[in-house]
């Protein structure tokens, strides 16, 4: 892999952790106030031309 790649790979492997840290924090927050009748949808979506990676956190 070259050095962009191992970025790129990195980059992708911190925000999943940070969005399973806040979607963990965000379901025990709202088992406190509310039945589980809410759940949080997380996309995580990459742009196909660019290497930023755009997160799309939606609770229904």
């Amino acid at each position: 892999m070259d050095f962009l790649s191992q970025i790129i790979e990195y980059k992708k492997d911190r925000i999943a952790r940070l969005m399973r840290s806040r979607s963990e924090a965000s379901l025990r927050d709202e088992s406190e106030q509310k039945p589980a009748d809410r759940r949080p949808f997380i996309h995580a979506l990459e742009s196909g031309t660019s290497d930023d990676i755009h997160i799309i956190a939606e609770i229904k």
